[in-house]
């Protein structure tokens, strides 16, 4: 999804550079797909490096003692994945990237798309669990957006997750919309981050400095 907005931006770019004459519609095209293209890109990079990380740590407890010595390439990959979240930019650095066009309500345009769409009977159940998903992301980013700069920065990976889960879960249901293999993924999928998404609404709804205030005394 991200690399189909990528596209779309150099397309619109490449076919107003072509253009001699002003074209207002494809001006207001082309500043979406930027807009799009500038929020997914960090968040993709924050959880697919992310979730790299996380499957090799799993791979290598599966395997145990044995996948640290290094007759098993999980030990290679345990170390070569490491760098995957720190070089082109940290997650942390993915997230600021990423933060100013969440709470500018940039990917609300995707969200409220996949919101409008026709579902199979199997898939409402499903969809309206996204729906709630969407509007709770709605009010926490609202939230969040009142919050001063430092409580900003200090819950902002929180508003993240809530947008990588979402926009997850709205594409497996498209996948499972054109594919009914793919019902049960989707089923799996919001059963373990949906309660991650209302998890992280709250907290963000009922920000807390307390975190930012006792920063000395932690340290």
């Amino acid at each position: 999804e991200t690399g189909r907005w990528v596209d779309l931006l150099k397309a619109y770019e490449q076919l107003l550079a072509e253009n001699a004459a002003p074209d207002p519609l494809l001006r207001q095209k082309q500043k979406a797909a930027g807009s799009l293209a500038e929020t997914l890109t960090p968040l993709t990079k924050y959880y697919a490096t992310e979730m790299g990380n996380r499957v090799c740590y799993m791979a290598m407890q599966i395997h145990g003692g044995v996948g640290y010595m290094r007759e098993f390439n999980v030990e290679r990959h345990f170390r070569d994945v490491r760098v995957t979240n720190i070089y082109e930019g940290t997650s942390q650095l993915q997230v600021v990237a990423a933060q100013g066009k969440l709470l500018g309500h940039a990917l609300e345009v995707l969200l409220d798309e996949w919101a409008g769409m026709e579902v199979d009977e199997p898939l409402l159940p499903l969809h309206a669990q996204l729906l709630e998903g969407n509007e709770l992301f709605k009010r926490a980013t609202d939230a969040l957006k009142a919050q001063s700069r430092q409580m900003v920065d200090y819950y902002a990976s929180d508003l993240a997750d809530m947008a990588v889960y979402l926009t997850g879960g709205w594409l497996l249901l498209k996948d499972a919309q054109l594919e009914k293999r793919k019902l049960e993924l989707l089923r799996v999928y919001l059963a373990q981050h949906l309660p991650e998404v209302r998890s992280k609404g709250e907290v963000l709804l009922h920000a807390d400095p307390a975190g930012l205030e006792a920063m000395e005394a932690i340290l």
